[in-house]
């Protein structure tokens, strides 16, 4: 389960949720363990960042703030197996 190796980042989310809500609506935030790294405006920028910035073995959380239901909220857990959720040359 991700949100099982998240829960620092969950509880930090929670914590700053009303003061990422009153500066970045819609944007993206990442977080690193109690550190809020930065909002941007897609996902694809928040994971170049937290990718080139932390490297892929990194754990993070990528989450869209102001949506807040299970479809919506982002979780990247990223190992070295997996395939590069940035590479979209498959579509």
């Amino acid at each position: 389960m991700v949100e099982g190796h998240l829960e620092v980042e969950l509880a930090t989310f929670r914590r700053r949720q009303a003061q990422l809500e009153s500066t970045g609506m819609g944007r993206f935030v990442v977080i690193v363990g109690d550190d809020i790294v930065d909002t941007f405006a897609s996902f694809d920028d928040a994971a170049k960042e937290a990718i080139s910035r932390f490297g892929p073995d990194a754990t993070f959380l990528i989450r869209k703030i102001g949506s807040y239901s299970a479809s919506s909220s982002i979780a990247a857990l990223l190992r070295p197996a997996d395939a590069n959720p940035l590479d979209r040359s498959a579509e």
